[in-house]
């Protein structure tokens, strides 16, 4: 959806996985952290560099409990 310019359509698709994710796999998945980082990317292209940039440390902090 982002490839199209659907941004708002892509933001609302990838919350709703992400909720979908931590029900599902917890808040400290890589499924979630991968959520949060498309979110970042879909903000980002919107031109909301404030909540993309609060949702890339959400996924850096999940990548941490994980991988460290």
């Amino acid at each position: 959806m982002n490839g199209v310019g659907e941004y708002e359509l892509a933001c609302n698709f990838i919350s709703n996985a992400k909720d979908l994710f931590t029900t599902f796999y917890g808040p400290s998945s890589l499924k979630v952290a991968t959520a949060f980082h498309l979110l970042a990317r879909s903000y980002s292209c919107r031109g909301d560099f404030r909540t993309a940039l609060g949702y890339e440390k959400s996924a850096y902090v999940v990548y941490n409990q994980r991988v460290s």
